[in-house]
């Protein structure tokens, strides 16, 4: 039978402690209603239509449908439940639901839908088969609480506050703050925001501060500021996309099982001290757009190819440790105002592309599987102190592109060819390796100590400019093929330039090799200004010619193993020529032509063929 109460004309209904049981379905038309501690129950449907509800430690049970139209709702400690579905209404006024403990809350075992204004849900239980949750953009507190859906879930409010709560769906999710704050802090492992299915959020700041928001499907997620120091963003099987300003993930995880997009809208990331397991992770592609990153002892890794475009700002990569730094298991594009690698690590296992301003790769690693292209856009490339392990790395051919370049006791090494445009290169106690041909163009290197070579040909253009190669130990200027030197001064002050067949071209500047070594296992042509090679040794197996264009030759002092030696004809076109206690030998015909000889304690000769000489005043004595 159906059971009526219809006391709408009464001002007020207390129920204190009291019970109201129908065994059909239950019409309730009142005033305010006081059922603390009280029972109100039906076995069909139940509709209430009242003004303000205390259900302070009450109870509120239907056995079919409930539908309820009230005013302000207060369920602490007390239940609202349904064993099918649940429609509950305050008409914007303010629902509360808290502390309702292991039995407690408001629940149902079908459909949810919860309309009303702030509604506050600290330690409190709001589950269903489906829930709907509208607060009309007024503010949600979830504080210690759970709202649980064992379908979907949309969840409509303003500032909602879900510190050390849960909200879960075994379905999709979709939670809209309207432009309000979302806070999911302090979640810990077990709680924040999970959902089973697909998750939308669109909101306001998101403060997820040690707290975690888990989609398993597609993960989308649009909001202002997002603070996730040592919490977990986690997209479990689909793709994560995030469309927020200023993001911290110090400490924390924004991890997806596709590809992984962030768009900081004008904002910067900042993504340290990323342990072991944190950082910024995706299986699939990755692009991040941000302006500027701070990535220091942090993690950037992608699954497949990275694009992370620091537009305007500064991308930060400092002391990576193992398995940091910004990664990726295809391609990685990198774009900047500047970047700061200093003793960090940037890594493709396919083709690394860096275009910036100024690069810091000091005791810092940019390696590629495949190609690397760098350009600095005329700013400064610093990759001083490498060590053996770092510097720039490229697993086939390198294209650098710089204003400056710092390879001070530095690393520069392509498995593949190499071009270099520059303007100043210092390569003091630096390496820069090519497997293939290399073709470098700078304006003054400081090779001192260092070594620039090549396994097959070398060009290195100065645009005449000053190229100093001195000290070079077991370094130097070495290609396995052809080497070609076109430069203005040449200081190879005990330094070692070496190739199969060597074309060097000074510009008629002066080319000093004071106790230093010239060596082409094949022939070697060399155009210079006044050439100085007191101590030093000019060798090719095949044929030579030099010329100075009219300027002093010295090759005074040669001592046992140097001097001007060819293995094949020698042509010398010089000026004065001071071999004093000096060695010039030619094999095949040898033509020297030029002005005063001082040749005092030298040697001069042709080992085999003619020998001609063309000169002025002649001093062969001693």
């Amino acid at each position: 039978t159906k059971d009526t109460k219809d006391t709408k004309n009464d001002a007020k209904k207390e129920l204190k402690q009291g019970i109201i049981l129908s065994n059909g379905s239950l019409e309730l038309r009142t005033g305010d209603i006081n059922n603390t501690a009280g029972i109100i129950s039906a076995k069909g449907k139940t509709t209430l239509n009242v003004g303000n509800v205390d259900n302070t430690d009450g109870q509120l049970l239907s056995q079919q449908i409930a539908e309820l139209t009230t005013l302000a709702l207060d369920n602490t400690r007390g239940q609202i439940q349904s064993k099918s579905s649940l429609l509950l209404d305050t008409q914007n006024q303010a629902l509360t639901n808290t502390d309702s403990g292991k039995t407690g809350g408001i629940i149902a075992k079908d459909a949810l839908h919860l309309s009303s204004g702030k509604l506050t849900n600290d330690a409190g239980v709001i589950l269903g088969h489906g829930i709907h949750i509208d607060t009309h953009e007024q503010q949600l507190s979830n504080q210690s609480g759970a709202i649980t859906s064992k379908k979907n879930l949309q969840l409509d409010s303003g500032e909602l506050d879900s510190t050390g709560g849960q909200i879960k769906s075994d379905g999709d999710m979709t939670l809209d703050t309207h432009g309000k704050k979302l806070t999911t802090a302090k979640s810990g492992d077990t709680n924040g925001i999970i959902s089973e299915g697909t998750l939308t959020l669109t909101t306001g700041e998101i403060d997820n501060r040690d707290g975690a928001i888990m989609g398993t499907g597609t993960t989308t997620i649009t909001g202002g500021e997002l603070h996730n120091q040592r919490g977990k963003l986690v997209s479990k099987t689909g793709s994560l996309t995030l469309t927020v300003n200023n993001t911290d993930n110090s400490g924390g995880l924004l991890q997806s099982a596709g590809d992984l997009t962030l768009d900081t809208q004008g904002g910067r990331l900042t993504n340290t001290h990323s342990g072991k397991d944190r950082g910024i992770i995706s299986t699939g592609n990755m692009k991040l757009t941000t302006q500027g990153v701070n990535n220091d002892a942090g993690l950037i890794h992608a699954g497949k190819n990275l694009i992370l475009d620091g537009q305007k700002g500064t991308i930060t990569n400092r002391n990576s440790q193992p398995d940091q730094g910004i990664r990726s298991s295809g391609d990685l594009t990198l774009t900047a105002s500047a970047i700061d690698n200093h003793q960090g690590s940037v890594e493709a296992d396919k083709q690394l592309t860096v275009t910036s301003g100024t690069v810091d790769n000091t005791g810092g690693l940019l390696k590629s599987g495949a190609t690397l292209s760098l350009n600095t856009q005329g700013q400064k490339l610093i990759n001083a102190q490498s060590g053996e392990k770092r510097g720039i790395r490229s697993g086939s051919d390198l294209t650098l592109e710089a204003g400056e370049i710092d390879n001070i006791s530095g690393m520069i090494d392509s498995q593949g060819e190499t071009t270099l445009t520059s303007q100043n290169l210092n390569n003091t106690g630096g390496k820069i390796l090519s497997r293939k041909k290399a073709d470098l163009t700078t304006q003054a290197v400081n090779n001192q100590s260092g070594q620039i070579q090549s396994a097959t040909s070398l060009k290195l253009d100065t645009q005449q400019h000053e190229l100093t190669n001195t000290d070079s130990g077991s370094g130097g200027i070495v290609a396995e093929d052809v080497l070609e030197l076109t430069t203005g001064k040449l200081i190879n002050d005990r330094g070692d330039i070496r190739g199969n067949e060597i074309h060097i071209n000074t510009h008629q500047q002066a080319l000093n090799n004071v106790a230093g070594t010239l060596f082409s296992k094949k022939n070697l042509k060399l155009d210079s200004g006044e050439l100085n090679s007191t101590g030093g040794r000019i060798e090719s197996t095949g044929d030579m010619t030099l010329d100075t264009h009219g300027e002093k030759l010295t090759t005074a002092k040669s001592g046992k193993t140097g001097g001007v030696i060819s293995q094949g004809t020698m042509t010398l076109t010089t000026g004065e020529i001071d071999n004093q206690e000096g060695f010039i030998k030619g094999t095949g015909t040898t033509t020297v032509t030029g002005g005063e000889l001082k040749n005092q304690g030298g040697t001069l000769a042709s080992e085999t063929s003619a020998l001609t000489l063309t000169v002025k005043k002649t001093d062969n004595s001693g």
